[in-house]
Formats: structure tokens, C-alpha cells, sequence
């Protein structure tokens, strides 16, 4: 079965106009520009393709996933029927090549609201629109509605991000080391730095376990979102501890919760520690080890992933698309788990239109870019987990 990608594009509301059609003989067969398959009597999104490559463009287009991909040898592998499925990256290329247009691919949300009450009105045989070579006119973005809000809301208090205080499953010695470390500019222990881990760990289970649609799944699916994805949601967090913009409370409430952190700051500031202000934990100071590595690229990936979310519903949102990834799983219900991310990513995109609705261009941009955070933290895993500091001593 050929692998299939959730539904995450731009959503805009659209109109189109028809193209002239294909003027060739009908007993011509016409061949697929990206894999030589017989290609579809109509132009597909501006290229002369088959089905089959039509539908893994809108796919890549509607998941945002095109972005991401990559190919592991030169660029340039042989694309052909029965190869098509092995480098998204090269078939996505040639897709290109051939013409195809982002721009006129429609979310399924977008085709309803755009061809609703016509399919009475069309005529025994005639093609979906969708399908055939049409500019795209953007009228409006949509954004999210009150009972989509309530929703995001509600995943938030699942997630225990507003919770004021998050110490009851706290190691103790690890709290006593996170006072350390903005008192006396300590680092953290080995123990403390598989601790800490260990802790992040624990709480995104339990939050994946409080999911509704996760509970939902068939055991064994569940069992390898969570093996697969969970270390994604651990590094998500880890990241987001380092953005350069916050300050060490801001740092330190996500482990320890609003209220702990204050209670935290007020006794520090009756001591008169110094600098309290303008104190930022460094990842340096929660894993020292990395110090004698090269970690360039690892910081570049902490930077990137920590400075993209700005809020907690955004951040709660790619949690939950990261959490349904269902890249590189066997999975027995994929459609299903493909189906749920996708619910996920529009409400994140819905969220962003509408909360950037001033600038449709950075609702787009950021988008884009959250959707990365897929790759970028599967990456993020992968580097940290070749380094002591995963693991502790």
C-alpha cells in the first residue's frame, strides 16, 4: 500500500477557472512525467501525471511533509513505476518538474466549502474540478471557532501546563539541583540529567495516556506511536526549555509549575542572590558533558525547536501532530492515525490563522515551520542519544 501523508495545508478558501483540456486523440496514451505510468486524461495540478503521483503530490503538499524531504544518496534516483515509493524526495522533484503547482492543491475542507451544492447541479461524467490544471484565487483563510478553541483548551489541561504547581513527581534532589543552578550557576549532576529525562519522560506518557484518540487506537498501533514518538515530544519539551528569549522562571515553570517557580524567585530574591533578572539556564548548564563535543548542529536544532512555540496552545498542538506521526511505523490502522493527525494540524493552522490573521504570511511561514518540528526533534533525538548526557552515568 502506498505510504500516505495527513492533510496539513494552507488552508484558504479558493475559486478556479477552467483551463482548456487535453486536444490530443483519445487512443493516444499520454505518459506520467514523474514515473512513465499512464498518465490521467486531465492536467493535475498543472503537470501531466498519473493518479497515483497526483495523489502523493496533494498529499506532500496538504502535510507540509514536502519540506522535509530528503534523499540519502545524490539526488537524482530513478523514478519509474515500481520504484516510485523509495525517495519521496526525488518523485516530489520530478513532480515539480513536471509542473505541478502547490498553490492549486485544495484541503479537503477547502473543497467542500468551494464545491458544495455543485455535485447536483454537474452534469453524468464530468471531472472533479480539483483535479483539473485551475488557478487558485485565496478569498480568505479560515480560523478557528469557538468549539475548536474549547477543544485546544481542554488538551491543554490534559497536558498539566496550567497546573500551578508540578512538584509531587519531583524527585526532591532534582528540585535541590535546579535551585543550585540558578543560585550558584551549578550544573547538573549525571544523575540529575537522567532524572530530569527520566521525568519529561513520565509526563508526556501520562499525557498520551489522557489522550482520547490514543486510547481509541488498537493496542498494538498504540504501542508503536508511543515506543516511536514519545522521545519527539521528550526532546519538543527539552528544547523548549532553551529558547534564548525566556528568562530562568520561564525556563523552570514547565518542570516545576507557575506557582512553585514564584514561590522559587521571592525566596532567592530575600537572599539577595544576585542577577535574577537577566538569568538564562543554558543547556550547557543541564548537560555539561557535551562541553568536549562538537554539538553545533545540536544547538542549531535546540534553537530552532525551542524558539518555535509561542504559546501553550501552539505548543500542545504540534505535541499532539508529533504524537500521530505515522512516518516509519507499520501500523495496522494508519489511515486512522493519519486521519487524527490531521485533525490536530488544521486546528494548529486554524489556531495560526487566526491568531495572525493581520499577516496571513507569517500564519503561512509558521505553519511551515512547526510542521518541521517533526524531523527536527526525531533529529534532536537521534544526536543527544549518542552523547552521555541521554543517559546519565
Amino acid at each position: 500500500m502506498e505510504q500516505q501523508f495527513p492533510d496539513l495545508s494552507v488552508l484558504a478558501s479558493v475559486s478556479a477557472a477552467f483551463l482548456p483540456g487535453d486536444t490530443r486523440p483519445r487512443t493516444e496514451a499520454r505518459e506520467c512525467h514523474v514515473c512513465g505510468e499512464r498518465a490521467g486524461k486531465h492536467s493535475y495540478y498543472g503537470g501531466q501525471v498519473c493518479p497515483s503521483c497526483r495523489a502523493f503530490f496533494r498529499r506532500s503538499v496538504q502535510s507540509g511533509y514536502n519540506a522535509t524531504y530528503f534523499c540519502i544518496k545524490d539526488s537524482n534516483c530513478e523514478v519509474t513505476l515500481k520504484t516510485r515509493k523509495n525517495c519521496q524526495y526525488c518523485r516530489y522533484k520530478l513532480c515539480e518538474a513536471a509542473g505541478m503547482k502547490t498553490t492549486w492543491v485544495l484541503t479537503e475542507e477547502e473543497r467542500k466549502q468551494k464545491f458544495e451544492g455543485r455535485k447536483k447541479k454537474r452534469k453524468s461524467g464530468s471531472c472533479d474540478e480539483e483535479l483539473v490544471d485551475c488557478p487558485l484565487e485565496v478569498t480568505g483563510r479560515l480560523g478557528i471557532n469557538h468549539r475548536e478553541l474549547q477543544a485546544v483548551e481542554q488538551y491543554v489541561k490534559l497536558s498539566g501546563h496550567w497546573d500551578l504547581s508540578k512538584v509531587k513527581d519531583m524527585n526532591t534532589n532534582l528540585i535541590r539541583e535546579f535551585i543550585r543552578m540558578v543560585a550558584f550557576k551549578h550544573s547538573l549532576s549525571p544523575w540529575g540529567q537522567g532524572e530530569l529525562r527520566a521525568m519529561i519522560r513520565r509526563r508526556v506518557e501520562r499525557f498520551a495516556d489522557d489522550v482520547e484518540e490514543l486510547k481509541e487506537l488498537i493496542v498494538i498501533d498504540k504501542e508503536k506511536i508511543l515506543e516511536k514518538n514519545l522521545p519527539c515530544l521528550l526532546e519538543l519539551q527539552l528544547c523548549s526549555t532553551f529558547n534564548p528569549d525566556l528568562q530562568w522562571t520561564e525556563q523552570l515553570a514547565p518542570f516545576l509549575g507557575q506557582e512553585e517557580t514564584d514561590k522559587l524567585d521571592n525566596k532567592l530574591r530575600s537572599l539577595s542572590v544576585a542577577d535574577l533578572d537577566e538569568l538564562h539556564l543554558s543547556y550547557l548548564q543541564f548537560f555539561p558533558s557535551c562541553q568536549e563535543q562538537d554539538t553545533t548542529r545540536l544547538m542549531g536544532l535546540i534553537h530552532e525547536i525551542g524558539s518555535w512555540s509561542q504559546d501553550e496552545k501552539e505548543y500542545v498542538l504540534v505535541s499532539l501532530v508529533l504524537l500521530f506521526c505515522p512516518d516509519m511505523l507499520d501500523l495496522v490502522e494508519r489511515r486512522r492515525v493519519e486521519e487524527t493527525q490531521l485533525k490536530f494540524a488544521t486546528l494548529l493552522q486554524k489556531y495560526l490563522n487566526d491568531k495572525h490573521r493581520l499577516e496571513p504570511g507569517v500564519a503561512v511561514s509558521r505553519f511551515a515551520a512547526g510542521m518541521l518540528l517533526v524531523s527536527r526533534c526525531r533529529e534532536a533525538g537521534l544526536l543527544s542519544a549518542t552523547r552521555k548526557d541521554t543517559y546519565g552515568d
